[in-house]
């Protein structure tokens, strides 16, 4: 394998050691030269370049890693080689008039009303959302902002016909991209576009028990899919946690919600690719026109976010074996903190 990466150590210093302020204390890119570098030569903004961000993941829907410089997805693909984000899925068992009891007792219809349908009954799997899960001492401590930090959603993932789930939802804007990055990619794609099913997730978001008024979502790199849990009765709740699905596997499905509950990871993604942070335009990070791949390594339900076994060695392998699949060169972005 070729694993051959450009790598940018960045480190957090002790505030004592942090320069006086400055025009943007937070983002001072002029310090390194970045910003009249980009005056001069606007389109050497990082367009058609890829940067890995190692660290706690990444929030797509955070202001500022929602688009390039040119308009593009930001982020386009999410890994998370931590385990905090597992879905536990087991075979489906179906009801009476098709009703999916999943488990702890929750029960979902609307199944077999739904777009897409599975190729087989056992090829259906479900799986619960814990609420709880998903909490931790730090920005993350309600994840509908309804008040109740114990909810319980409901998960079914199921393969689905490939051809059907590309006529009704499209190839992907993904696979679209990634089609045009070189003639590796298109072969690549063609083989993924050759297995006859696809992995199909959809969630009872809004805990009514019922999936027919749900979204269909596939593998966050196939069409860029994420969302946030957000209480419908709540008018003015806040969109917190974006969330983009992990979803592999050949004979079983492997479901992973990647998110970043910490906000290091978007913090340091915007440092080296943001685009109009915070909604403010003109405050960018050093690259605004790169993609960004996050790989999630550390778990923040842990103290500082730690990393756990193997997630940094995980992080390598995958970026060397998208570089090799096709044939493009990815920055590597690793953050350690003093």
């Amino acid at each position: 394998m070729r694993a051959v990466f450009a790598m940018l150590l960045i480190f957090v210093l002790a505030p004592a050691a942090i320069a006086a302020e400055q025009d943007w204390t937070f983002l001072p890119i002029q310090d390194i030269g970045a910003t009249e570098f980009l005056q001069d030569h606007p389109e050497y903004d990082g367009r058609g370049v890829i940067v890995a961000v190692f660290d706690t993941g990444v929030d797509m829907t955070i202001p500022g890693l929602g688009l390039t410089s040119q308009g593009l997805t930001k982020v386009i693909d999410v890994r998370d080689f931590t385990g905090q984000g597992d879905i536990e899925l087991e075979k489906a068992e179906f009801v009476d008039n098709g009703r999916l009891e999943v488990a702890d007792g929750i029960v979902l219809e609307g199944f077999y009303s739904l777009a897409l349908q599975p190729v087989s009954e056992h090829r259906v799997w479900t799986g619960v959302f814990e609420e709880s899960r998903f909490l931790n001492s730090g920005g993350v401590n309600d994840l509908d902002d309804d008040g109740d930090t114990h909810d319980r959603w409901g998960v079914v993932v199921f393969a689905a016909d490939r051809a059907e789930v590309t006529r009704v939802l499209g190839a992907g804007k993904g696979v679209e991209m990634r089609r045009l990055w070189s003639d590796a990619a298109r072969v690549a794609e063609d083989q993924i576009s050759s297995k006859p099913t696809e992995w199909i997730c959809v969630i009872d978001r809004d805990g009514d028990g019922h999936l027919d008024d749900e979204d269909l979502f596939r593998d966050y790199a196939t069409n860029f899919d994420h969302f946030t849990m957000q209480d419908a009765a709540t008018e003015d709740a806040r969109e917190v946690l974006g969330i983009g699905l992990d979803l592999t596997g050949d004979d079983e499905p492997s479901l992973v919600f990647h998110h970043d509950d910490g906000g290091h990871g978007s913090h340091v993604a915007g440092i080296a690719a943001g685009f109009g942070v915070h909604g403010q335009e003109g405050l960018n990070g050093v690259a605004p026109g790169a993609w960004v791949i996050s790989c999630k390594l550390g778990d923040n339900s842990l103290s500082g976010g730690a990393t756990v076994t193997e997630s940094m060695k995980k992080c390598y392998e995958y970026i060397g074996e998208l570089q090799d699949r096709y044939d493009v060169p990815i920055l590597s972005l690793i953050h350690i903190s003093e």
